[in-house]
């Protein structure tokens, strides 16, 4: 038997058009939120955002959007992922503060209810050589000195392999030193957020990035205060109360989970499902105690299990991903007695939901409050409108071409939210190796000059580089 339709916290029934208020006090116009995805639209080895973020989100903004969660936004300036990152600048004046402001009005100039989120990321032991702004071969920081790549399993190629070991260097094992600049650096950009007029900030702690790889065993093996187990959540406890004594009580803060992939159990069975969910649901539990989220954002995959990159296919169209454990998160925060003057966290669900029947179902089935939507929004940046507007089907990537391999499709998407960004329609045309090249093939606006590109320097390196990723990427999904 379905569950109840869950109900918001003034006991309203959940419905796509529904507002929902925050544990904050802050109220979500809609159920809908435009969660993440990477734009790849700074400068090379990083910077602030440009015009090109902002026409791209003045585009998602006329999508009446309950929320809109930007790219992750680096911490740190030598830990980045594909080079072309937003970066938290060194100091916080108004010549550093305008670009990021500039981009929250561009997030709300089409509907100001919508609320603006800036995600904020530390890479880690993702980041990788050259791309990831540090010396060529030089270390980036992580909790122990384990290189990505050590628990491939046996299958995947010598090739693959080889990939891994020059894309990827053996990180460096964080001292206290650098564990206590990583939070000032989190902090600095949630007042960066704050100053540039956002409502928020979600703490990217999912796929694989420097605070899941402290929560995950598989790349934490300290014995420190900062170890697994018990003390799993030590740095993201640590951040969380840094940003709340020194922000707005209203500023709202949410943090983006793993469903099961950090627990080092994958999807295969629905018995591994059950296991993969215990230790991440008492994560859930443990950080809603606390009291210092507004909304927790469930996905899951890192690089070495990118499920989050690829398009995973629910089973029916009623089952979104992850949507199993976003349920019992549900039920757990809802039997959860908090003692403060706050509510618990809402749930966000991501992965999955392309129609809004899908969406329909979710949240009749108390499967989530939120609804993420992640690459449809690029196809439809209007989704909401057109779920508000049109109470049946909202077709899915009709004509969408079949991509080889998760890096590939990722590409598309990049590809497809640049035009987007320039009034054009989506093409479907745009095939695997042509989208690659397209994303690299790209300079970005000139912060001098408004729309003027920049130049492409070390461009072929960077294409060479990334496209050995992205095969690489092809033999591990595959």
């Amino acid at each position: 038997m379905a569950e109840s339709l869950p109900s918001d916290h003034n006991g309203t029934p959940c419905s796509l058009t529904s507002a929902v208020r925050l544990p904050c006090g802050v109220t979500i116009n809609n159920r809908f939120v435009k969660v993440a995805m990477y734009e790849h639209g700074a400068a090379i080895f990083g910077g602030p955002p440009n015009t090109y973020h902002q026409d791209l989100y003045r585009r998602w903004s006329d999508g009446r959007w309950g929320m809109i969660i930007t790219g992750n936004v680096q911490v740190s300036p030598d830990h980045l992922t594909l080079g072309r990152d937003m970066v938290i600048p060194d100091t916080l004046e108004e010549s550093t503060v305008q670009p990021f402001k500039d981009l929250s009005c561009a997030i709300r100039s089409c509907c100001s209810q919508t609320l603006a989120i800036m995600q904020l990321s530390h890479a880690g032991r993702q980041s990788p050589n050259v791309l990831g702004g540090r010396k060529p071969f030089a270390s980036p920081l992580a909790p122990s000195a384990i290189r990505l790549g050590n628990d491939l399993t046996h299958d995947t190629s010598f090739v693959g392999r080889v990939l891994y070991r020059v894309l990827f260097q053996t990180p460096k094992e964080m001292q206290l030193d650098d564990i206590d600049l990583t939070v000032r650096q989190f902090t600095r950009g949630a007042q960066l957020a704050v100053e540039a007029g956002f409502n928020g900030i979600e703490l990217h702690a999912s796929h694989g990035y420097l605070l899941a790889q402290f929560i995950s065993p598989k790349s934490n093996h300290r014995s420190d205060a900062y170890s697994t187990g018990d003390h799993a959540l030590a740095l993201v406890h640590r951040i969380l109360v840094s940003i709340r004594d020194a922000l707005p009580l209203d500023f709202i803060i949410g943090i983006k989970l793993n469903a099961a992939d950090y627990t080092g159990v994958t999807f295969a069975n629905q018995c591994d499902r059950s296991t993969a969910a215990d230790v991440p649901l008492r994560h859930c539990r443990e950080i809603a105690a606390w009291g210092l989220v507004d909304f927790i954002e469930i996905s899951g995959g890192d690089y070495e299990n990118p499920e989050f990159m690829g398009t995973f296919q629910p089973s029916s169209d009623r089952q979104a991903l992850f949507s199993d454990f976003s349920r019992k998160a549900i039920a757990a925060l809802t039997a959860l007695r908090h003692d403060g003057p706050k509510a618990t966290p809402l749930i966000l669900l991501t992965g999955g939901l392309r129609t809004a029947a899908q969406c329909t179902s979710v949240l009749e089935n108390g499967h989530a409050h939120l609804l993420g939507i992640g690459r449809s929004s690029v196809v439809y940046p209007d989704f909401p409108r057109r779920c508000e507007r049109m109470w049946h089907t909202v077709n899915r990537l009709v004509g969408f071409p079949k991509l080889i391999g998760a890096g590939m499709e990722m590409a598309w998407y990049i590809v497809m939210m640049r035009r987007i960004a320039e009034g054009q329609e989506v093409d479907t045309n745009v095939g695997g190796v042509s989208a690659v090249m397209k994303m690299w093939l790209w300079g970005a606006p000139s912060r001098r000059s408004g729309h003027e590109k920049t130049a492409l320097p070390w461009r072929s390196i960077l294409v060479v580089l990334l496209t050995a990723a992205i095969l690489f990427v092809r033999r591990i999904v595959e």
